[in-house]
């Protein structure tokens, strides 16, 4: 009979290996003592499969970024008390945002549980809310059967990865001693393996929908979050049927549609100068978007909203939606399709001509205007192919400014819950999986909300371009009503700062740049030699409203010079 320890170490490699044979490629690990058998079992492993890094915070959210990108599950080891605890946001993001996640999370076996043994906390269910699932596996026990650890652990890989995808917790109860320097007889096992779900709504509720859509003739598409992946295709095939324009949010996918006919750029700046605009359906297709304005304005318009998903959770937050399906994209746009009437495309043009309009002004608007604003910052990033943006203003400007005239650009964030941590981890994580250099979009707040995970770059093969707008201080809330409370604004919420973040690139050998002005990012830009690097971009935290408004105001009055009376234009479709 194998002791105690030769046995917990073999029990750990047919772990780690089952993974590997289910599909894992990428394993993030924080050292600590419990979970020494898992990480013994990892070391075994390529090391391009494994990733170390001394926080959990970061190490969960560097998971995320990975997982994100290649789409499939991400392992997490880490030892037992607040190590756990620490994972926290990056779960209930991954969460949210249907990211597929294995936590193996090292624990006392139950007779240390509940009696004040040292780094022991009840770490079962501790993500309850937020998990697919999760279990108390007792790794040590030699009366629980390899066939059952096999099953166990092909039934999490399939739960973390379909129907929908997100984190599951394996939660490991591993006795002392957890390993020895005997020679193992480890033999790996096959696992059983899940096929995908799938999800094939009936042919009568296309033609239900499809005799609804046919009744109006100025609706819009609106794409949200994760809406469709690399063939538009089907997309734009369905617009052009249904004669409606779309409107694409910067996590959409939709961006990369370019200069298409159907797709109407700068929204935002449209809505604003004609607020009073009305339409009669939307079918938006996907889950939530960013922009406010357009927010705003839908809820105005009470008119019938179907929405269309690749997941059964609730997609709502203004109980607007009349109609839901839950369906894949392309076999959405596919199937519907061939149920619609065709229809003119004079709404589309309608839309199209003054956003066209839009973006010849705006091009003029930041060649000649020599102010280095947040707004040229976006701007001048919007055709580089592959970006990381994190939340607060950077995303806000990127969804405002962000439209490449070609298309193909790949844009993420961590917009499940929106946070501001871990956002310079889960870029690094995007960036390895990605494997194509990344411009990375980031305001001071969520850059010193988690300068531990800098550390990361040093293992990531491919650049990664961290753009910090520096405005000393929480920008967003200089567009909330708070700010009219100005006796409070600076300290109590923008929590202003006078920190510069040369010092940290040193402290972390990353190249470092300074940008003070339009010519000077672009002449710093030139500099990066394709090479990793720190961009530290000064900016008026307190002008930047004004900004904003600015070019409200230069794109409305464009507009509205260009274009007759909008009950006129209405009134003639």
């Amino acid at each position: 009979m194998l002791d105690l320890g030769t046995f917990t170490l073999e029990r750990a490699h047919l772990i780690i290996n089952t993974l590997y044979i289910l599909g894992v490629r990428y394993f993030c690990i924080a050292p600590g003592s419990r979970s020494t058998p898992l990480t013994l079992a990892l070391s075994k492993l390529p090391k391009e499969c494994w990733c170390i890094h001394f926080d959990e915070r970061g190490l969960g959210f560097h998971a995320l970024g990975l997982a994100k990108t290649s789409k499939t599950p991400v392992v997490i080891i880490v030892t037992t008390g607040t190590a756990v605890a620490n994972l926290f946001p990056s779960i209930a993001e991954a969460s949210l945002s249907r990211v597929p996640l294995i936590l193996l999370s090292a624990d006392r076996p139950s007779e240390l549980r509940d009696c004040g043994a040292n780094q022991t906390m009840d770490q079962v269910g501790l993500f309850k809310s937020f998990t697919r699932w999760d279990i108390d596996l007792p790794l040590s026990d030699p009366l629980v059967a390899d066939s059952y650890i096999l099953s166990t652990l092909s039934y999490a890989f399939s739960r973390s990865l379909y129907g929908p995808a997100g984190p599951v917790q394996i939660n490991c109860m591993i006795r002392e001693p957890s390993f020895s320097q005997n020679n193992l007889s480890y033999t790996p096992s096959t696992p059983c393996l899940y096929e995908p779900t799938q999800t094939n709504p009936p042919l009568s509720s296309f033609k239900k929908w499809a005799e609804f859509l046919n009744c109006y003739d100025k609706g819009i598409i609106l794409l949200g979050s994760d809406a469709i992946g690399e063939d538009v295709n089907p997309l734009l095939s369905l617009a052009e049927k249904m004669g409606w324009p779309i409107f694409s949010d910067v996590l959409s996918g939709g961006r990369q549609i370019g200069d298409h006919p159907y797709h109407i750029e700068y929204p935002d700046i449209l809505i604003k100068t004609f607020p009073a605009l009305e339409i009669n359906a939307v079918l938006q297709i996907g889950n939530g978007i960013v922009s406010k304005t357009i927010t705003s304005w839908l809820n105005k318009q009470n008119v019938p909203y179907f929405l269309v998903t690749d997941h059964p959770f609730r997609q709502d937050p203004h109980s607007k939606v009349s109609y839901k399906m839950e369906c894949k994209t392309d076999l959405f746009c596919k199937t519907l399709s061939s149920f619609l009437t065709e229809k003119t495309d004079s709404w589309v043009s309608f839309w199209k001509e003054k956003s066209i309009r839009i973006r010849k002004e705006l091009s003029l608007f930041f060649l000649e205007n020599i102010t280095f604003s947040e707004p040229f910052i976006a701007y001048f990033f919007k055709d580089f192919p592959h970006l990381f943006l994190s939340n607060s203003m950077p995303i806000r400007d990127a969804d405002l400014f962000l439209f490449p005239e070609l298309g193909n650009a790949f844009v993420t964030a961590n917009r499940g819950i929106s946070g501001i941590d871990g956002n310079i981890a889960t870029a690094i994580g995007v960036a390895k999986a990605l494997q194509k250099p990344l411009v990375v979009l980031l305001g001071d707040m969520a850059t010193l909300h988690d300068l531990n995970s800098f550390a990361l770059l040093k293992d990531c093969p491919t650049p990664i371009f961290f753009v910090i707008i520096n405005n000393q201080g929480g920008g967003i809330f200089s567009f909330l009503p708070i700010a009219k409370k100005e006796d409070v604004l600076d300290t109590f919420f923008a929590t202003e700062h006078s920190y510069s973040f040369e010092a940290i690139a040193k402290t972390f050998s990353i190249p470092f740049f300074l940008a003070s002005s339009c010519e000077e990012l672009t002449q710093v830009w030139k500099q990066t030699n394709m090479t990793s690097c720190i961009i530290e971009c000064k900016t008026a935290r307190k002008e930047n409203v004004f900004h904003h408004e600015t070019i409200y105001k230069k794109m409305g009055d464009n507009l509205c010079s260009f274009t007759e009376p909008l009950a006129v234009l209405s009134s003639n479709l």
